[in-house]
């Protein structure tokens, strides 16, 4: 299922059930914690016909069921991603499919001990997951369910067993050695070419920005670039400005087409929240409501332009995503407004999120480099605010906010609030204080 595990419903279980869901590559049912065949033949000859982990009435589980617990997790991390669902009954067919919800009791001292167990017994760190149970019988009895993210530091291995797994199909088996090598290789390059990417945009958007004011009016002539639009900005009293947001899958999502935006623009976007309320950054999206876009070779751009202002947005059927802003103004009027970077990344996510859904690749991270180019003197400006504060210093010339790993909705409501205190910080200014950001997707 695309929808996030964190808006996950009982009714969502039960139509698991309903519908017979086949366990997948994505997908994994267990009715409960499992156990070992010692303590289950244990049980069986003390007469008890429904063998269960005894720990599990204290919200715990023996280690045998962590182990096999943790497995699964890894598995997923070094796959494509994916869910568990633990309170879960499954038929015998092949693939197995969701039946019945057999509810575990204690359900949140449950998901307790099971974040603290994948994040003491799993190595490297998982970068992202979620654990959550969700409640079927009161508040305390119910389904407890991880979604993982694929991991861009796999492969993992579980600590206590020594174990790497990895999901195939249906299945969670042991990674062999040479799979595990050619996964480090794998990764390392991978790394590689997006650090490359993200080089080649920061390159691309300073030209572009520095050949906008270049075709002013009243340029110098005869000068290498670089030293006539330096003297146009100081002879002309005026400071310019990009700011550029860059979202990188880190597998490609393999669209088939994307020659539009239709369907992509998210309606939602970022909310500055204050005393239970939640009030828009922008009301109106700087990038606009456009769904259109024009096709370029391997996705879509959208471009608009005013006065003093160029934005530029692009999708491409990899699943990267960039918006970028150019703008100029008399020196000490223009200012690095934090609601315009959070809308720039906003519609990023917002868009990114709808992409990998359409791909199936609804748990895929992303990599997401945030960079301010400031020329002449720019101050930035708190989100939500139209004034820096007094005090705040200029930012430097390139001010480099990330990358950043992202993967679910969690991470980018994270990601909005460190790029507000980042944003403060290059300015010399310390975040205390600042209004907490959410982001909605929709």
């Amino acid at each position: 299922m695309e929808k996030p595990l964190r808006q996950w419903t009982r009714d969502d279980l039960d139509e698991l059930c309903r519908t017979k869901t086949p366990e997948s590559l994505y997908l994994e049912f267990k009715k409960t914690i499992p156990l070992s065949k010692e303590e289950e033949i244990r049980q069986r000859k003390a007469g008890i016909t429904n063998p269960i982990d005894p720990k599990l009435a204290q919200g715990s589980f023996a280690d045998h069921g962590r182990n096999e617990l943790l497995e699964e997790v890894v598995a997923f991390a070094n796959a494509q991603g994916g869910k568990l669902l633990v309170g879960v009954d499954e038929t015998k067919d092949a693939p197995p499919r969701a039946a019945t919800i057999e509810p575990l009791q204690e359900l949140a001292k449950l998901e307790r001990k099971l974040i603290d167990s994948i994040v003491d017994c799993v190595e490297p760190p998982l970068p992202s997951f979620q654990v959550r149970g969700i409640p079927v019988q009161g508040e305390t009895a119910g389904v407890l369910c991880v979604e993982v993210a694929p991991s861009p530091v796999a492969p993992h291995r579980v600590k206590t067993t020594r174990h790497a797994t990895i999901r195939r199909n249906d299945r969670c088996d042991r990674m062999t050695m040479p799979e595990i090598h050619r996964m480090v290789a794998m990764k390392s390059g991978q790394a590689d070419a997006i650090a490359q990417t993200f080089a080649q945009s920061s390159h691309k958007t300073r030209e572009r920005l520095f050949d906008l004011i270049d075709n002013l009016p009243g340029t110098v002539i005869g000068e290498p670039l670089e030293r006539r639009v330096r003297a146009r900005l100081k002879a002309s009293k005026l400071s310019a400005l990009s700011m550029r947001v860059t979202a990188i899958p880190l597998s490609s999502l393999n669209l088939q087409r994307l020659d539009n935006l239709d369907g992509l623009v998210p309606s939602g976007g970022v909310c500055l929240e204050e005393n239970g309320q939640l009030t828009r950054v922008c009301q109106s999206s700087l990038f606009g409501p456009s769904n259109d876009g024009t096709p370029i070779y391997g996705g879509v751009v959208h471009e608009a332009s005013h006065s003093d202002l160029v934005l530029s947005f692009r999708a491409m059927r990899d699943g990267t995503v960039e918006a970028v802003l150019f703008t100029w103004e008399r020196t000490g009027q223009l200012c690095a407004f934090g609601s315009w970077m959070m809308d720039a990344v906003g519609r990023v996510l917002g868009v990114y999120n709808k992409l990998r859904n359409r791909a199936g690749m609804g748990s895929m991270p992303a990599e997401v480099d945030v960079e301010i180019l400031s020329l002449n003197g720019v101050k930035p400006t708190p989100v939500g605010e139209s004034r820096p504060v007094t005090g705040s210093k200029e930012l430097p010339e390139s001010a480099r906010l990330g990358p950043h790993s992202v993967a679910t909705m969690a991470d980018f409501e994270s990601l909005l609030n460190q790029l507000a205190e980042d944003l403060l910080n290059a300015g010399g200014r310390r975040a205390d204080g600042a209004r907490p950001l959410r982001f909605d997707p929709s």
